[in-house]
């Protein structure tokens, strides 16, 4: 289970910018202004609908790992970067 040379590309892939995407941010700054957008017109039940839909995303996933601790949702696999991440979430 220890593959110190796989774990060093992981590393190394992790901390390269060059996967980076601008789309990113453009994605962060809509989302960050629907929140305000919304703040501003005192929807709070709108802005309580978008939070409890991303607690309830992040529960189902601590629920998955607690069922499945020996299957992850996303396992990247460094010795293979030429497979679409389809390919590498589908094969669970």
């Amino acid at each position: 289970m220890n593959h110190p040379e796989a774990t060093q590309q992981a590393l190394d892939i992790l901390r390269s910018g060059e996967p980076f995407q601008w789309y990113v941010i453009t994605l962060l700054a809509l989302v960050v202004y629907v929140y305000f957008n919304e703040a501003a017109k005192k929807n709070w039940r709108g802005i309580a609908a978008g939070l409890s839909l991303y607690a309830v995303h992040w529960l189902y996933e601590i629920a998955n790992a607690l069922i499945q601790p020996e299957r992850r949702a996303w396992e990247p696999d460094p010795l293979r970067r030429d497979r679409p991440v389809s390919a590498a979430v589908t094969r669970l």
